[in-house]
């Protein structure tokens, strides 16, 4: 294993024992341990795969994961009698749990990702090409006998691992994607991202008009020891604050950096008001009372509402309640 690393520019060794049986545990143990103090001394890392079911968990003795690097958990191709979705999200954090309770810390932990169904065997991309909605197959775990992970698992899946401390996800098997939109390595690249950088998204929130006033504070919503830098129309504007005053319309970015990574966003504050929608016209039976919002906000702004042309007294914020018909 060390000379294969070593010749072939390896990063490391995966263990695919399936299954250790009872009474095996003790030799499963030391052969992590003499895998590991061979490969790691050098340089090289050492992970198993494993199975997601209690079955599989109990023949590790917790003194094994001392010996492994990753923990990659095949959750998936779980029995019914486990879970209607081989490869549901439920059935990746019972199996997280149950390597926890052997001796695993969820630091060195992959959870399992399927792109392909198990019950009626079919890899992600022959059920992409039957599909004749592409983007619902792409996003959900599919239907009857034909189930994986759609995107909106992947999330799930990603989000759980990644909050509970764990390394990343483990996916079976690549050459089953497709490329493109509707490609699921390319969803949970887009999702890892969210783990890739310490950095807090900023938020300018929506849109805001200057109008009426001389100025407007943008806000980044974000705290800390960051750099934060600000651009008007692409030029840089001198400083770094988490706050900018906005003195003139114009497009907007902050981006807030940790000096490794960083993360923008944008903001259009408008030389004109912005349209009012008071949506479409409703009959005002059920409910019997309804709030109209103009959906438009921002400081030095002031509202007039009317009903049949008449002004209404006392009322000057941008939501109005009613509960009579009328214009």
């Amino acid at each position: 294993a060390l000379h294969l690393c070593q010749v072939h520019g390896l990063t490391g060794v995966d263990i695919d024992w399936e299954f250790p049986s009872y009474g095996q545990e003790g030799a499963f143990r030391d052969f992590f341990k003499t895998l590991y103090e061979t490969l790691n001394p050098a340089g090289y890392l050492v992970s198993a795969a494993c199975g997601g079911e209690a079955t599989h968990a109990d023949k590790w003795l917790a003194e094994t994961f001392t010996y492994i690097d990753d923990l990659n958990i095949m959750s998936y191709d779980a029995p019914t009698s486990v879970s209607t979705n081989h490869a549901s999200l439920q059935f990746m954090i019972d199996a997280m749990d149950i390597y926890n309770a052997q001796g695993c810390p969820y630091s060195k932990m992959l959870g399992g990702v399927a792109f392909y169904s198990r019950t009626s065997v079919k890899m992600y991309n022959e059920i992409l090409s039957a599909s004749s909605d592409k983007q619902t197959t792409f996003e959900t775990d599919g239907t009857g006998s034909v189930l994986y992970n759609g995107k909106n698992t992947i999330d799930a899946k990603i989000d759980y691992v990644m909050n509970k401390g764990g390394l990343g996800i483990l996916i079976w098997e690549v050459t089953q994607d497709v490329k493109g939109q509707y490609s699921l390595l390319n969803a949970c690249d887009l999702k890892m991202e969210d783990y890739r950088c310490p950095v807090t998204q900023p938020d300018l929130g929506d849109d805001v008009s200057i109008c009426g006033t001389s100025s407007v504070t943008l806000n980044s919503n974000v705290s800390g020891s960051y750099t934060y830098s600000w651009k008007k129309n692409t030029a840089v504007i001198p400083g770094s604050a988490s706050t900018l005053i906005a003195t003139s319309a114009g497009t907007y970015e902050v981006t807030v950096s940790d000096g490794l990574c960083s993360r923008t966003d944008e903001i259009e504050v408008l030389g004109v008001l912005p349209s009012i929608d008071l949506g479409d016209d409703f009959d005002l039976c059920d409910p019997s009372v309804a709030t109209l919002d103009a959906n438009v906000s921002g400081s030095g702004i002031n509202y007039i509402w009317t009903k049949n042309t008449n002004q209404i007294p006392g009322e000057t914020s941008k939501t109005l309640e009613v509960s009579k018909a009328g214009t």
